[in-house]
């Protein structure tokens, strides 16, 4: 039997042990872009995309690599779980797994 459980930081219920597979890339800021020295700590976003499966996770990573938009040419998917955040107050949150592939 699953058990719902309520994600942090998402706000949403999730199934205990659901799966997802996460996107992640670096992008430089669009006010950064006609800079010839990019600085890694103000010039950088952090951007993620969330999937059902696999598939659809690498297809989006091809996709953003291809249209240049990452910082440093490459998007990472990692398979994440939903596991207990603090079991005694029922709080769960999503995971990384070691299971990652990089799209470059």
């Amino acid at each position: 039997m699953s058990t719902a459980v309520w994600t942090y930081p998402e706000r949403k219920f999730e199934k205990l042990g659901a799966v997802r597979w996460q996107a992640t890339w670096e992008e430089v800021k669009k006010s950064a872009q006609s800079k010839e020295d990019i600085d890694p700590d103000l010039d950088i976003d952090y951007r993620c995309a969330n999937f059902a499966t696999k598939e659809k996770a690498l297809a989006y990573a091809r996709k953003i690599v291809d249209s240049y938009r990452t910082a440093y040419g490459q998007v990472t998917v990692t398979r994440q779980v939903v596991d207990w955040y603090v079991e005694e107050d029922r709080i769960a949150e999503w995971v990384n797994t070691s299971e990652e592939e990089h799209v470059d």
